[in-house]
């Protein structure tokens, strides 16, 4: 009788199509135990969330003890999907798996507001955690997007893309792994190139409404809009100073 020990080393994980480094959106199970015979794969739950190495949810594989698993999306609840592993059409383990997502960005400090120039700057940490509460495991590239701009201040032309504007996410790269599951965000105007003028935090102007827009929060990627969205926001307002 052959003892199999079967499965992978590592957490799978569900970018919305990205490939982050530290993370792995396809896993290796080994079937520890024979090397030669007939090897059947078949994803028999959660076939929405996981693919074969073949694209579909079943392959069988001679002389070769090990198959690659993909993710396609997010499992919810866990272990939701389960791999049956059968060798020489024997049933031998029906593996469960879960494929996790950075779900929930949250704020653990902030927001800081101090005098920037002739304007502001602001500042936030946020933390992240999977669909289940967990603070991921390593860093992760972070992006933001924003959408439906409006206005609150009749005249004002605080563009995104204005000289004297910016909004930047800072993630905590691979040297700060103690904490990697943190990123900042800091945004802010200064200068006199648009109109209202920005003041600082402690001006009496500093409450007057400029615009407001929707912000998502994304994980797994620089670019705007590409990841897994983390955190959304409907209005974000912003003021003068």
């Amino acid at each position: 009788m052959t003892v199999f020990h079967v499965g992978s080393n590592y957490q799978l994980w569900y970018f919305n199509g990205e490939d982050p480094t530290a993370y792995h959106i396809q896993v290796t199970y080994t079937a520890n135990g024979a090397t030669t015979g007939t090897f059947k794969w078949e994803v028999i739950a959660g076939t929405t969330k996981v693919n074969l190495e073949n694209d579909t949810d079943i392959i069988t594989l001679t002389d070769d003890n090990q198959v690659g698993v993909k993710s396609t999306y997010m499992s919810y609840p866990k272990d939701d999907v389960t791999i049956q592993f059968t060798y020489n059409a024997v049933v031998v383990v029906n593996v469960v798996e879960s494929v996790y997502v950075p779900n929930h960005a949250y704020t653990i400090d902030g927001p800081d507001d101090s005098d920037n120039g002739n304007g502001f700057n602001t500042w936030y940490r946020m933390e992240v955690e999977d669909q289940f509460g967990v603070n991921i495991p390593d860093w992760l590239s972070v992006n933001e997007e924003f959408s439906d701009w409006q206005s609150d201040y009749e005249g004002e032309d605080w563009s995104p893309l204005a000289a004297e504007w910016w909004q930047t996410v800072t993630f905590w790269d691979e040297a700060d792994q103690e904490y990697g599951e943190r990123f900042d965000d800091n945004y802010g105007c200064t200068g006199t190139s648009v109109d209202p003028d920005p003041v600082n935090p402690d001006d009496e102007d500093a409450d007057t409404e400029i615009f407001h827009v929707h912000q998502t929060y994304c994980g797994g990627s620089l670019n705007s809009g590409d990841g897994w969205p983390m955190r959304w926001i409907t209005k974000l307002q912003f003021y003068r100073g």
